[in-house]
């Protein structure tokens, strides 16, 4: 939980782009049409590309097989499951990825979003590459990968769609309004 929090927020301040963090944000900001789409899809496959060569430099560390061996279980587990939790887990991974991009403050909600979609087993997509590249990608995890791309998207977004956009005030202090 701290190694993805301290992740998640040095990518924030450093204002990298994240598939999880951006995919809330779809048919809105620089998100719209298809060069919107071409751009998300873009930032997937860099993502895809960059967990790749940390999960390779992670096979040269000291504590390389125990990574592994522990990324084998998150694997079998999510190879295992049946698509609809499958699903519905990177619904709520999304969820609680979209609710840590739109925070005004990067600190604590963020940290306490992860805590929650680690806890309860939520898949993240490109966590979830993490392990099945340090585990040595195979034809299997294509469905896992394809599901939690778009239950991570479908959960990005319906903060937005159920509230109608009023999700962009969070972690701002509204007091003064009441």
């Amino acid at each position: 939980e701290v190694l993805f929090s301290f992740g998640l927020l040095t990518i924030f301040y450093l204002k990298y782009n994240l598939y999880t963090g951006k995919a809330g944000f779809i048919f809105k900001e620089e998100f719209t049409g298809f060069k919107g789409i071409a751009t998300l899809f873009l930032i997937l496959i860099s993502n895809f590309a960059g967990v790749a060569v940390w999960s390779f430099i992670v096979g040269f560390t000291k504590y390389s097989q125990t990574i592994v061996s522990n990324a084998q279980i998150i694997c079998e587990a999510r190879t295992g499951m049946p698509s609809l939790n499958l699903f519905m887990s990177a619904v709520g991974c999304g969820i609680m990825m979209n609710v840590a991009a739109r925070t005004k403050e990067k600190s604590i909600l963020t940290v306490l979003c992860v805590v929650i979609f680690l806890t309860l087993g939520f898949s993240h997509c490109i966590a979830d590459f993490f392990y099945y590249t340090v585990t040595g990608f195979k034809i299997a995890y294509i469905r896992t990968v394809l599901i939690s791309v778009f239950g991570n998207l479908i959960g990005g977004n319906l903060l937005r769609f159920w509230f109608l956009d009023n999700s962009e005030n969070l972690g701002k202090n509204n007091h003064e309004d009441n």
